[in-house]
Protein backbone atom coordinates (compact mmCIF):
# COMPACT_ATOMS: atom_id res chain seq x y z
CA UNK A 1 0.00 0.00 0.00
CA UNK A 2 3.06 2.47 0.62
CA UNK A 3 4.91 1.66 -2.10
CA UNK A 4 2.06 2.23 -4.63
CA UNK A 5 1.20 5.66 -2.87
CA UNK A 6 4.97 6.44 -3.16
CA UNK A 7 4.80 5.10 -7.06
CA UNK A 8 1.51 7.23 -8.28
CA UNK A 9 2.35 10.35 -6.49
CA UNK A 10 5.15 12.78 -7.06
CA UNK A 11 7.62 12.69 -3.90
CA UNK A 12 7.03 15.99 -3.34
CA UNK A 13 3.31 15.51 -2.98
CA UNK A 14 1.57 15.74 0.44
CA UNK A 15 0.51 11.77 -0.09
CA UNK A 16 3.79 10.59 -1.05
CA UNK A 17 5.45 11.93 2.39
CA UNK A 18 2.23 10.75 4.33
CA UNK A 19 2.83 7.12 3.10
CA UNK A 20 6.42 7.28 4.24
CA UNK A 21 5.84 8.86 7.41
CA UNK A 22 3.19 5.88 7.95
CA UNK A 23 6.08 3.21 6.54
CA UNK A 24 8.39 4.75 9.15
CA UNK A 25 5.60 3.96 12.16
CA UNK A 26 4.70 0.77 10.85
CA UNK A 27 8.27 -0.48 10.68
CA UNK A 28 9.21 0.51 14.23
CA UNK A 29 6.05 -0.61 16.08
CA UNK A 30 6.86 -4.28 14.29
CA UNK A 31 10.21 -3.92 15.58
CA UNK A 32 8.60 -3.20 18.79
CA UNK A 33 6.46 -6.26 18.98
CA UNK A 34 9.35 -8.33 17.75
CA UNK A 35 11.51 -7.62 20.63
CA UNK A 36 8.54 -8.11 23.23
CA UNK A 37 9.59 -11.81 25.23
CA UNK A 38 7.17 -14.44 24.55
CA UNK A 39 5.43 -14.42 28.27
CA UNK A 40 4.28 -11.31 26.81
CA UNK A 41 1.65 -13.38 24.58
CA UNK A 42 0.97 -16.19 26.42
CA UNK A 43 -3.06 -16.77 27.85
CA UNK A 44 -3.74 -16.91 31.37
CA UNK A 45 -3.18 -20.71 31.40
CA UNK A 46 0.48 -20.17 30.28
CA UNK A 47 0.17 -21.13 26.75
CA UNK A 48 1.93 -19.59 23.55
CA UNK A 49 0.38 -20.00 20.26
CA UNK A 50 2.78 -21.46 17.65
CA UNK A 51 2.11 -21.63 13.74
CA UNK A 52 3.11 -25.00 14.37
CA UNK A 53 4.72 -27.61 15.72
CA UNK A 54 7.02 -30.33 14.99
CA UNK A 55 8.02 -33.93 16.22
CA UNK A 56 9.02 -36.89 14.45
CA UNK A 57 10.41 -35.06 11.64
CA UNK A 58 6.92 -33.86 10.61
CA UNK A 59 5.07 -30.80 11.13
CA UNK A 60 1.84 -29.76 12.00
CA UNK A 61 -0.24 -27.11 11.63
CA UNK A 62 -4.17 -25.86 12.19
CA UNK A 63 -6.31 -27.99 9.93
CA UNK A 64 -4.43 -30.81 9.42
CA UNK A 65 -6.07 -34.25 9.75
CA UNK A 66 -4.34 -36.95 12.46
CA UNK A 67 -4.57 -39.75 14.28
CA UNK A 68 -3.77 -39.15 17.80
CA UNK A 69 -2.73 -42.08 19.95
CA UNK A 70 -6.22 -43.62 22.22
CA UNK A 71 -5.18 -44.91 25.35
CA UNK A 72 -8.21 -47.12 25.26
CA UNK A 73 -7.80 -48.99 22.06
CA UNK A 74 -4.03 -48.85 20.69
CA UNK A 75 -5.71 -50.60 17.59
CA UNK A 76 -7.72 -47.57 16.81
CA UNK A 77 -6.35 -44.10 16.70
CA UNK A 78 -8.46 -41.44 17.58
CA UNK A 79 -9.88 -39.51 14.20
CA UNK A 80 -9.33 -35.73 14.68
CA UNK A 81 -8.63 -32.14 12.89
CA UNK A 82 -6.05 -29.98 14.65
CA UNK A 83 -7.52 -26.74 15.22
CA UNK A 84 -4.38 -24.86 17.78
CA UNK A 85 -1.21 -25.44 18.38
CA UNK A 86 0.85 -24.05 21.39
CA UNK A 87 3.50 -24.29 23.67
CA UNK A 88 3.37 -24.57 27.30
CA UNK A 89 5.75 -22.92 29.83
CA UNK A 90 7.53 -25.83 30.29
CA UNK A 91 8.25 -25.81 26.75
CA UNK A 92 6.45 -28.68 26.02
CA UNK A 93 4.17 -28.44 22.91
CA UNK A 94 0.43 -29.46 22.03
CA UNK A 95 -1.91 -29.76 19.54
CA UNK A 96 -6.06 -28.91 20.59
CA UNK A 97 -7.70 -31.14 18.22
CA UNK A 98 -11.58 -31.71 17.54
CA UNK A 99 -12.25 -36.16 18.10
CA UNK A 100 -14.37 -37.13 15.67
CA UNK A 101 -16.05 -41.01 16.79
CA UNK A 102 -16.15 -43.68 15.02
CA UNK A 103 -19.85 -45.91 15.15
CA UNK A 104 -18.57 -48.02 17.08
CA UNK A 105 -17.52 -45.18 19.79
CA UNK A 106 -21.49 -43.77 19.27
CA UNK A 107 -24.51 -44.73 21.40
CA UNK A 108 -27.27 -45.75 18.74
CA UNK A 109 -30.73 -46.90 17.33
CA UNK A 110 -29.67 -51.10 16.62
CA UNK A 111 -31.21 -50.80 13.37
CA UNK A 112 -28.61 -47.82 12.78
CA UNK A 113 -27.10 -48.19 9.09
CA UNK A 114 -23.20 -46.57 8.78
CA UNK A 115 -20.88 -45.76 5.85
CA UNK A 116 -17.40 -47.83 5.03
CA UNK A 117 -14.57 -45.79 7.27
CA UNK A 118 -17.77 -43.09 8.54
CA UNK A 119 -16.52 -41.18 11.21
CA UNK A 120 -18.97 -38.16 12.99
CA UNK A 121 -18.01 -34.61 14.29
CA UNK A 122 -18.12 -34.28 17.69
CA UNK A 123 -17.85 -31.12 20.39
CA UNK A 124 -14.95 -32.33 21.95
CA UNK A 125 -12.07 -30.22 21.53
CA UNK A 126 -9.45 -31.82 23.59
CA UNK A 127 -5.34 -30.58 24.40
CA UNK A 128 -3.13 -33.79 23.41
CA UNK A 129 0.55 -33.74 23.74
CA UNK A 130 2.42 -33.52 19.99
CA UNK A 131 4.01 -36.51 20.93
CA UNK A 132 0.49 -38.45 20.74
CA UNK A 133 -0.08 -37.56 17.24
CA UNK A 134 0.80 -40.57 15.48
CA UNK A 135 0.39 -39.83 11.65
CA UNK A 136 -1.93 -38.04 8.79
CA UNK A 137 -4.79 -39.44 7.70
CA UNK A 138 -7.96 -37.52 5.96
CA UNK A 139 -11.74 -37.05 6.46
CA UNK A 140 -14.13 -35.67 3.43
CA UNK A 141 -17.40 -34.72 3.41
CA UNK A 142 -19.91 -37.00 2.30
CA UNK A 143 -20.35 -35.24 -1.22
CA UNK A 144 -16.73 -35.85 -2.08
CA UNK A 145 -15.75 -38.95 -0.69
CA UNK A 146 -17.22 -40.82 -3.71
CA UNK A 147 -15.50 -38.84 -6.78
CA UNK A 148 -11.54 -38.91 -5.06
CA UNK A 149 -8.92 -38.72 -2.87
CA UNK A 150 -7.01 -36.32 -1.32
CA UNK A 151 -4.25 -34.69 -3.86
CA UNK A 152 -0.74 -35.98 -2.68
CA UNK A 153 -2.34 -37.60 0.51
CA UNK A 154 -0.01 -41.06 0.16
CA UNK A 155 -1.89 -44.05 -0.49
CA UNK A 156 -0.86 -45.82 2.86
CA UNK A 157 -2.61 -42.85 4.67
CA UNK A 158 -6.67 -43.45 6.05
CA UNK A 159 -9.67 -41.47 4.45
CA UNK A 160 -12.50 -41.36 6.30
CA UNK A 161 -16.42 -39.95 5.57
CA UNK A 162 -18.36 -37.71 7.30
CA UNK A 163 -21.92 -37.17 7.02
CA UNK A 164 -23.50 -35.94 10.36
CA UNK A 165 -22.55 -34.25 13.82
CA UNK A 166 -23.36 -36.48 16.84
CA UNK A 167 -24.52 -35.01 20.05
CA UNK A 168 -23.27 -36.68 23.28
CA UNK A 169 -25.99 -34.97 25.19
CA UNK A 170 -28.72 -36.42 23.37
CA UNK A 171 -26.88 -39.23 21.50
CA UNK A 172 -28.67 -37.33 17.84
CA UNK A 173 -27.01 -37.67 14.75
CA UNK A 174 -27.60 -34.26 12.47
CA UNK A 175 -27.15 -34.34 9.04
CA UNK A 176 -24.45 -31.35 8.25
CA UNK A 177 -25.37 -28.62 6.31
CA UNK A 178 -22.18 -27.03 5.64
CA UNK A 179 -19.12 -28.88 5.78
CA UNK A 180 -16.86 -25.26 6.28
CA UNK A 181 -18.82 -24.43 9.32
CA UNK A 182 -16.85 -27.74 10.55
CA UNK A 183 -13.37 -26.86 10.24
CA UNK A 184 -10.89 -23.93 11.91
CA UNK A 185 -11.43 -20.76 10.82
CA UNK A 186 -7.83 -20.73 9.33
CA UNK A 187 -8.51 -23.28 6.71
CA UNK A 188 -12.37 -22.74 6.18
CA UNK A 189 -12.02 -20.82 2.81
CA UNK A 190 -9.48 -23.21 1.62
CA UNK A 191 -10.43 -26.26 -0.88
CA UNK A 192 -7.74 -29.23 -1.80
CA UNK A 193 -7.64 -30.88 -4.74
CA UNK A 194 -8.17 -34.41 -5.21
CA UNK A 195 -7.16 -37.43 -7.78
CA UNK A 196 -10.55 -37.94 -9.63
CA UNK A 197 -11.64 -41.76 -9.60
CA UNK A 198 -12.30 -43.10 -13.14
CA UNK A 199 -16.03 -43.61 -12.45
CA UNK A 200 -17.38 -42.76 -8.71
CA UNK A 201 -17.56 -44.62 -6.39
CA UNK A 202 -21.28 -45.87 -5.15
CA UNK A 203 -21.43 -46.07 -1.31
CA UNK A 204 -23.35 -48.40 0.30
CA UNK A 205 -24.14 -48.53 4.22
CA UNK A 206 -23.79 -51.42 6.35
CA UNK A 207 -25.51 -52.59 9.84
CA UNK A 208 -23.97 -51.15 12.91
CA UNK A 209 -20.90 -53.15 13.69
CA UNK A 210 -22.21 -53.30 17.19
CA UNK A 211 -26.09 -54.42 16.66
CA UNK A 212 -25.27 -57.25 18.21
CA UNK A 213 -25.09 -55.70 22.23
CA UNK A 214 -28.82 -54.87 22.07
CA UNK A 215 -29.98 -56.44 25.01
CA UNK A 216 -32.72 -59.26 24.77
CA UNK A 217 -35.30 -57.36 27.02
CA UNK A 218 -34.71 -53.89 25.26
CA UNK A 219 -37.79 -52.04 24.86
CA UNK A 220 -38.66 -49.11 22.81
CA UNK A 221 -39.41 -47.29 26.21
CA UNK A 222 -35.80 -48.42 27.42
CA UNK A 223 -34.14 -44.98 28.54
CA UNK A 224 -31.00 -44.48 26.55
CA UNK A 225 -27.97 -46.59 27.18
CA UNK A 226 -24.46 -45.81 28.38
CA UNK A 227 -21.25 -46.06 26.76
CA UNK A 228 -18.94 -47.68 28.35
CA UNK A 229 -15.90 -45.32 29.06
CA UNK A 230 -12.56 -45.65 30.02
CA UNK A 231 -9.31 -43.39 30.02
CA UNK A 232 -10.36 -39.52 30.96
CA UNK A 233 -8.68 -38.31 27.20
CA UNK A 234 -10.21 -40.96 25.07
CA UNK A 235 -13.36 -41.58 23.10
CA UNK A 236 -15.93 -44.44 24.85
CA UNK A 237 -14.20 -47.67 25.00
CA UNK A 238 -17.32 -48.82 23.28
CA UNK A 239 -20.94 -47.63 22.34
CA UNK A 240 -24.36 -48.79 22.86
CA UNK A 241 -27.19 -49.26 21.33
CA UNK A 242 -31.17 -49.71 21.98
CA UNK A 243 -34.61 -50.52 20.71
CA UNK A 244 -36.18 -46.75 21.30
CA UNK A 245 -38.45 -45.34 18.15
CA UNK A 246 -36.65 -42.94 15.20
CA UNK A 247 -36.35 -39.91 16.00
CA UNK A 248 -38.95 -37.29 13.75
CA UNK A 249 -35.42 -36.26 11.49
CA UNK A 250 -34.31 -39.79 11.29
CA UNK A 251 -34.88 -42.37 8.11
CA UNK A 252 -35.51 -45.98 8.22
CA UNK A 253 -32.89 -48.31 7.85
CA UNK A 254 -32.69 -49.40 4.21
CA UNK A 255 -34.33 -52.42 2.93
CA UNK A 256 -32.45 -55.70 2.09
CA UNK A 257 -32.93 -56.30 -2.04
CA UNK A 258 -35.31 -58.38 -2.77
CA UNK A 259 -33.83 -62.30 -3.67
CA UNK A 260 -33.79 -63.49 -7.41
CA UNK A 261 -36.47 -65.73 -8.34
CA UNK A 262 -35.12 -69.28 -8.87
CA UNK A 263 -35.28 -71.90 -11.31
CA UNK A 264 -37.80 -73.44 -9.33
CA UNK A 265 -40.09 -71.04 -8.96
CA UNK A 266 -39.83 -70.02 -12.75
CA UNK A 267 -41.27 -73.34 -13.45
CA UNK A 268 -44.69 -72.38 -12.06
CA UNK A 269 -44.69 -69.81 -15.35
CA UNK A 270 -45.92 -70.67 -18.42
CA UNK A 271 -46.15 -68.90 -22.07
CA UNK A 272 -50.05 -68.15 -21.42
CA UNK A 273 -48.85 -66.21 -18.03
CA UNK A 274 -46.72 -63.68 -19.85
CA UNK A 275 -48.64 -63.26 -22.93
CA UNK A 276 -51.51 -62.30 -20.32
CA UNK A 277 -48.84 -59.93 -18.26
CA UNK A 278 -48.18 -58.01 -21.28
CA UNK A 279 -52.31 -56.59 -21.17
CA UNK A 280 -52.14 -55.74 -17.37
CA UNK A 281 -50.82 -52.44 -16.31
CA UNK A 282 -47.67 -52.16 -13.88
CA UNK A 283 -49.83 -51.47 -11.03
CA UNK A 284 -52.36 -53.95 -12.08
CA UNK A 285 -50.09 -56.91 -11.46
CA UNK A 286 -49.12 -56.28 -7.74
CA UNK A 287 -52.90 -57.74 -7.58
CA UNK A 288 -52.66 -61.17 -9.13
CA UNK A 289 -53.05 -64.40 -7.56
CA UNK A 290 -50.44 -66.81 -6.90
CA UNK A 291 -48.50 -68.22 -8.49
CA UNK A 292 -48.23 -64.80 -11.03
CA UNK A 293 -47.67 -62.74 -7.51
CA UNK A 294 -44.16 -64.05 -7.25
CA UNK A 295 -42.59 -62.17 -10.17
CA UNK A 296 -44.80 -59.41 -9.37
CA UNK A 297 -42.03 -58.18 -7.53
CA UNK A 298 -39.64 -58.42 -10.46
CA UNK A 299 -39.11 -56.76 -13.98
CA UNK A 300 -39.51 -59.20 -16.70
CA UNK A 301 -38.33 -58.39 -19.90
CA UNK A 302 -39.23 -61.09 -22.47
CA UNK A 303 -37.95 -61.94 -25.86
CA UNK A 304 -38.42 -64.92 -28.80
CA UNK A 305 -36.29 -66.77 -30.11
CA UNK A 306 -37.13 -70.07 -32.00
CA UNK A 307 -35.04 -72.68 -32.36
CA UNK A 308 -36.28 -75.61 -34.41
CA UNK A 309 -40.05 -74.41 -34.16
CA UNK A 310 -40.37 -73.91 -30.19
CA UNK A 311 -40.62 -70.64 -28.46
CA UNK A 312 -37.85 -70.43 -25.88
CA UNK A 313 -38.17 -67.34 -23.19
CA UNK A 314 -35.71 -65.11 -22.08
CA UNK A 315 -36.47 -63.88 -18.30
CA UNK A 316 -34.23 -60.71 -17.40
CA UNK A 317 -34.90 -59.85 -13.35
CA UNK A 318 -34.04 -56.95 -11.59
CA UNK A 319 -35.37 -55.24 -8.55
CA UNK A 320 -39.46 -53.86 -9.42
CA UNK A 321 -39.75 -50.34 -10.86
CA UNK A 322 -41.67 -51.21 -13.40
CA UNK A 323 -43.46 -54.49 -15.89
CA UNK A 324 -42.61 -54.21 -19.58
Amino acid sequence: MFENAKLWNEPSSSACKAANELLQQTLLLAEREMARPDDDFRDDEGRLPLQQVEHGGQTWRTGDWVHIRNPNDLAKPIVAQIFRTWQDRAGNKWVNACWYYRPEQTVHRHEKHFFDREVVKTVQYRDHRVEDVLDRCFVMFVTRFSKGRPRGLPQDKEVYVCESRYNEDNFRFNKIKSWPSCLPDEVRDKDYEIDSFDMPTRLRKVPSPIKHLLRDDAKEADEFPKPTWGSQNAPPIVGAVHRRPLEPHESPPPQPTPPPISASAMTDLNPSMFSIMREIPAEGIQRLPLPMSRIALYNITISTNFILATPKFTLKLSPRSSIL
